[in-house]
């Protein structure tokens, strides 16, 4: 059936008014049409758009969780940490071969042997006396950065006196004490730096930071025990000492990393002038901005002395509130059991000369076993 329109009262088809109401439907259909599909456009971009930008904010997610050192936050200072505690560990790579240089090099007998490793435990005895200075005595502004960089720099000194050769007992002993003293000082330090660390952190995050410290001390001994007898079997305890020589610097160049504000310097404006340094100051200014430099710091020196005896009082209450902590029940039962235990004889020197003369164990073998 063919629809025409009509108009007009005679009602004849009218192909004029026909058309132009064909225009008139279908130009708005068209134009709906196109409406429709350019929204529909749209929504489809805003949605690609919007699962790239999850796609890209999960991967960002995923990247700076993988980016995360055991939950923590990486930073210039946890990984100063990390590197101190890797030192520790991997200082063991000397144990091995200080047995051998007193057993084949210095000839000495196991008991005496025994005797002189003991000593090398005495620093790490007294560890709270590194605590309390380096509290209450800054060094060159600041009280973790420079006595890690003090300690680093002792171990290293020891170490290179080792291995460039000693020749008497004595001398090989104050090496080895030094030694232990930089490590049982830079330990103390690293603890504390720690310590401050976890109290602004959620408890988690401070559990998570204490498995960081033992996992980093943890691999430097794998490697330690690994490497530790075939170094001496192949090139020597010379070699071994000198090798070792180079992870105190690690300790050193690490402090640099640590978050620290100096302190600020109180000698020349806390302590009060004495006449000579009234009289020191007056002669500086008449002679020009050179000496008057060289006159400020040798005031400052010559007051070091007198602002160092004013950490004396904090230090006394210090060790005060240490005896009052130690002397309760249930701190000092527990430190007597552990003194009892380390007072144990141990046989680990006698069984070195055993393994090695009696069995004939290789150095290489007693470093991995």
């Amino acid at each position: 059936m063919k629809l025409q329109w009509r108009c007009g009262p005679e009602a004849k088809p009218c192909p004029v008014t026909h058309l132009q109401r064909y225009r008139r439907l279908k130009v708005p259909l068209m134009r709906r049409s196109t409406i429709s599909q350019a929204t529909k456009e749209k929504e489809e971009s805003t949605a690609v758009a919007h699962k790239t930008g999850s796609t890209v904010g999960k991967m960002k997610g995923k990247l700076d969780s993988s980016l995360r050192i055991m939950g923590l936050e990486p930073s210039p200072e946890l990984i100063a940490i990390a590197m101190v505690y890797f030192v520790q560990g991997i200082l063991g790579l000397s144990r091995l071969a200080l047995s051998f240089y007193f057993k084949d090099e210095l000839h000495v007998e196991p008991a005496e042997v025994a005797i002189l490793m003991g000593l090398s435990g005495i620093p790490w005895v007294i560890k709270p006396l590194y605590g309390f200075i380096s509290d209450s005595v800054p060094l060159f502004g600041y009280r973790r950065r420079s006595y890690l960089v003090l300690c680093g720099l002792l171990g290293t000194v020891a170490w290179l006196t080792l291995a460039t050769g000693v020749s008497s007992k004595a001398s090989a002993v104050a090496m080895m004490v030094l030694a232990s003293l930089s490590t049982a000082a830079s330990d103390v330090v690293v603890d504390s730096i720690v310590v401050e660390r976890a109290r602004g952190e959620a408890q988690a995050a401070a559990g998570s930071l204490q498995s960081l410290c033992w996992a980093s001390a943890s691999v430097g001994g794998v490697l330690s025990a690994y490497f530790s007898g075939s170094l001496v079997g192949d090139y020597g305890t010379h070699f071994v000492f000198g090798v070792t020589a180079l992870f105190p610097l690690i300790v050193s160049t690490s402090a640099l990393l640590i978050d620290e504000k100096p302190i600020s310097a109180q000698p020349a404006t806390s302590l009060p002038s004495s006449h000579g340094d009234a009289a020191a100051s007056s002669s500086a200014a008449s002679v020009g901005a050179d000496n008057d430099g060289d006159l400020k710091k040798a005031e400052d020196l010559a007051l070091l002395p007198r602002a160092v005896a004013q950490q004396v009082p904090q230090l006394l209450d210090r060790v005060k509130t240490l005896w009052g902590a130690v002397t309760r029940k249930d701190i000092l039962l527990p430190t007597a059991f552990v003194f009892l235990w380390q007072a144990t004889p141990s046989a680990d020197t006698a069984m070195f000369f055993f393994q090695t003369n009696q069995l004939g164990f290789q150095p290489e073998f007693l470093g991995r076993a």
